[in-house]
């Protein structure tokens, strides 16, 4: 078993909770297209990052290393990944959103005994289950498995025109 400090575990949580409330801002926020919402994020976040890495003296820590590629794709995948993810939410609702934005680990589990050659345990198979049948009730709550009785159906957020 990994041993894990127990500030490791508190940084996630609230980390996690941070990037969840991403959305309820976000849906406060009208009349501004996404492209722009992005641009602000992302260069208020830089701004709050240079401060940080300012104030810790820590500019040699910004040397880009031999997998220049790869930071690339990291980029473009994780640009893309936000501009989805705000369309979703613009088109759908926020807790659709997050569920499929949630998925990523999922995504993760697939490839990596192909990609990173890493072993899957039988626990990892029953979450990955739980997960993927968590998320069909989710999107189509209506349907179930034929052995709950569900009401109510897919609610769409607003339609902004």
């Amino acid at each position: 078993m990994i041993q894990v400090k127990n500030g490791a575990h508190i940084a996630l949580l609230v980390g996690s909770i941070l990037y969840g409330m991403t959305g309820l801002f976000l849906s406060r926020i009208h009349n501004m297209s996404i492209a722009s919402i992005i641009f602000y994020r992302l260069f208020f976040g830089l701004c709050v990052i240079s401060i940080f890495i300012v104030v810790n003296n820590s500019q040699s820590e910004l040397k880009i290393a031999k997998k220049r590629f790869l930071l690339l794709l990291q980029v473009i995948f994780g640009l893309a990944s936000l501009i989805l993810y705000f369309i979703c939410i613009e088109k759908t609702c926020f807790s659709i959103a997050v569920l499929l934005q949630s998925t990523a680990p999922i995504v993760v589990m697939l490839a990596s005994p192909y990609v990173l050659k890493e072993k899957v345990g039988k626990e990892s198979i029953i979450a990955l289950i739980i997960a993927i049948l968590g998320v069909y009730l989710v999107i189509h709550p209506d349907k179930g498995f034929g052995l709950f009785e569900f009401t109510g159906g897919y609610y769409l957020g607003p339609v902004t025109k």
